[in-house]
């Protein structure tokens, strides 16, 4: 046989071969997110509350959903508190997010997508300095929930605070949270932040 003509065989089957499995490879080493789009469902991503002690006992706020929907809680009973470092169980996160009985607001799917995708690059490790600001003021503080597939639950990280002391997350994309979640609550009709 002629070796023009064995080259010409190989490379009517060499090069297909190798260009599909090239593709095979491409697309399948892709995760998830990088198919389709989309960001793994949870049921809670962000949490405004407000505590206050003086003169009585306060407790009220709201949850973002994973549908861009603010629900509102006022005066919870059994609510759950994360650990020391911030964890809390699935149950427990879905036990105080079923306390909240209306639905205040609502942001675009979208506009939510784009801050979701911003929670993984948010640490827990780095805070502003304290200050004093008021008396009997209380506490505002958001937060953003980060799951921890290791431990089975989620992490609730400060982005920030004010009340009587302020203090914030020192990462950008922390000050960047902050940021949308004071523009957004400000239309929410249930807001407080100085």
């Amino acid at each position: 046989m002629n070796t023009s003509r064995v080259w010409r065989l190989v490379s009517y089957v060499w090069y297909p071969t190798i260009f599909l499995l090239c593709a095979i490879t491409a697309f399948s080493s892709c995760e998830k997110d990088c198919v389709d789009g989309t960001i793994d469902p949870h049921p809670v991503y962000f949490q405004y509350e407000i505590l206050n002690y003086a003169w009585g006992h306060f407790h009220a706020g709201w949850y973002i959903d994973d549908e861009g929907n603010f629900n509102y809680y006022n005066l919870p009973q059994n609510w759950n508190e994360p650990d020391s470092n911030g964890y809390i169980s699935e149950a427990a996160l879905l036990s105080n997010f079923e306390k909240a009985d209306s639905i205040i607001y609502h942001v675009s799917v979208e506009s939510l997508q784009n801050q979701i995708a911003i929670i993984d690059d948010v640490d827990a490790d780095k805070y502003s300095e304290v200050q004093f600001l008021a008396a009997d003021a209380g506490k505002m503080e958001f937060y953003c929930f980060k799951w921890d597939k290791n431990r089975s639950a989620y992490q609730r990280i400060s982005l920030a605070y004010t009340g009587d002391f302020a203090q914030h997350n020192l990462d950008p994309e922390a000050k960047g949270l902050t940021a949308w979640l004071i523009a957004e609550g400000e239309q929410s009709g249930f807001f407080a932040w100085w």
